[in-house]
């Protein structure tokens, strides 16, 4: 016959499982909330901030076609207008529940610098694609419905980076 686990043994397993229970709890959470966003995929440009930090990741702007210094605070993101991957926008007199409310593509800050997680391995690579501009990078950018924006799904010229193998 097993002996049952001492106290201390279960009270040792509890408090391992329970962050991994937590952690799984919230990727699960994020996922499904990113799901059931609306959506759309918008091209990246390199951004260089000639800092030491990137490592892992990839620092970019979202192809909006607003003019650098002078964009509105929000703006409602069009994709069904402009060409591909660089869908059009129009300026939202603020950043309020209201007028972000009338736009089923609200976005706050529509020129802040993103930063893309990568495996350190395909960052140098990516990085390097991106300033050369030879070949489109894009994100699936998910819209939280308040201006703020998730995204994932970072693609080379439609291939998902996970399936990129080095230099090509």
């Amino acid at each position: 016959m097993k002996a049952a686990m001492s106290r201390p043994a279960l009270l040792l397993l509890a408090a391992l499982l329970l962050p991994t229970l937590v952690l799984a709890g919230w990727a699960g959470l994020i996922a499904t909330r990113q799901a059931g966003t609306p959506s759309t995929r918008v091209e990246i440009q390199g951004f260089d901030p000639r800092d030491l930090l990137r490592g892992h990741y990839l620092q970019a702007r979202l192809k909006l076609g607003l003019p650098p210094g002078d964009a509105p605070a929000c703006v409602c993101v069009e994709p069904e207008n402009g060409p591909p991957g660089q869908p059009a926008t129009r300026p939202l007199a603020s950043c309020q529940r209201l007028e972000v409310g009338s736009c089923r593509y609200p976005m706050a800050d529509p020129l802040r610098v993103l930063r893309i997680y990568v495996p350190q391995e395909k960052a140098a690579d990516l990085d390097r694609r991106l300033r050369k501009g030879e070949q489109k990078l894009s994100v699936a950018l998910h819209f939280q419905g308040d201006g703020e924006i998730g995204i994932s799904d970072l693609q080379v010229d439609g291939v998902p980076v996970a399936d990129i193998k080095g230099d090509e």
